[in-house]
């Protein structure tokens, strides 16, 4: 869920408590982090996505899946993403 994404990137296990501010939205569709929105997507193909309507420029890969530079090149070339972090 996204209240206990939003709880784990507040208080790390490892790292300790972030200073940043981090609030759940009220609709349980991402959290914030000092204001700047964080939201979640299950579509398995994710060039599906409509990243540049919502203006993404940062990605979080955390399915395991893309472990190499050359299979994340679709995050780049078709749907314009910035950064991809793994």
């Amino acid at each position: 869920s996204c209240e206990s994404a939003a709880y784990l990137v507040k208080y790390d296990s490892v790292h300790g408590t972030w200073e940043k501010e981090v609030e759940t939205k009220e609709d349980d569709s991402g959290f914030t982090v000092d204001g700047k929105l964080v939201t979640f997507s299950q579509e398995k193909d994710f060039t599906n996505v409509d990243f540049a309507a919502m203006g993404v420029e940062m990605v979080m890969e955390c399915t395991g899946k893309f472990l190499k530079v050359a299979n994340l090149s679709p995050y780049f070339d078709k749907c314009g993403i910035k950064q991809v972090v793994v």
